[in-house]
């Protein structure tokens, strides 16, 4: 089974027989929770545009798939990996894409201090071109769910 919803241009797909429904619906606002589905995969344009693909973890639903990064797009994964491994992953991939950490200054104090272990995976990545990759992991147990977006012309991330 799979739903696509028209949303601004781009579309919402989820795909899966057990979906559990929709949460809210009005003014074109709405969230939508699903069940993991081992037929998803991580989108076309997230592979052309190179970006880091984490394993072990299983894509568990896909929003706003879209030709460009102008509307965004959306990835949520589950992983068995612990905050530390994302933090450790993340940071050392677009490291070597050269993308810019962008960091509160609560994190940058946390990290100094040694702290970040304690606290869930949060970080916002910015691109020479002023692309966004924002990553926010949720404690699900003995799993972490992880919130992926990539936006073209991010305004976490302002060009010089």
């Amino acid at each position: 089974m799979t739903l696509s919803i028209p949303v601004r241009g781009s579309r919402l797909i989820l795909k899966g027989r057990k979906m559990c429904g929709l949460i809210g619906l009005g003014l074109g606002l709405f969230s939508v929770v699903a069940h993991a589905n081992p037929g998803l995969d991580y989108p076309e344009l997230y592979r052309e545009l190179g970006l880091p693909e984490f394993q072990p973890a299983t894509v568990v639903q896909l929003g706003r798939v879209n030709d460009s990064l102008e509307g965004g797009l959306s990835i949520w994964l589950e992983t068995p990996a612990t905050h530390g491994e994302l933090r450790g992953f993340y940071e050392a991939q677009f490291d070597a894409l050269a993308w810019t950490l962008n960091e509160t200054i609560a994190v940058q104090k946390m990290r100094a201090a040694g702290l970040l272990e304690g606290i869930p995976f949060s970080a916002v990545f910015c691109g020479q071109d002023g692309t966004g990759f924002s990553v926010y992991a949720t404690d699900m147990g003995a799993t972490r769910q992880v919130k992926i977006s990539v936006i073209g012309e991010s305004p976490s991330c302002t060009l010089p």
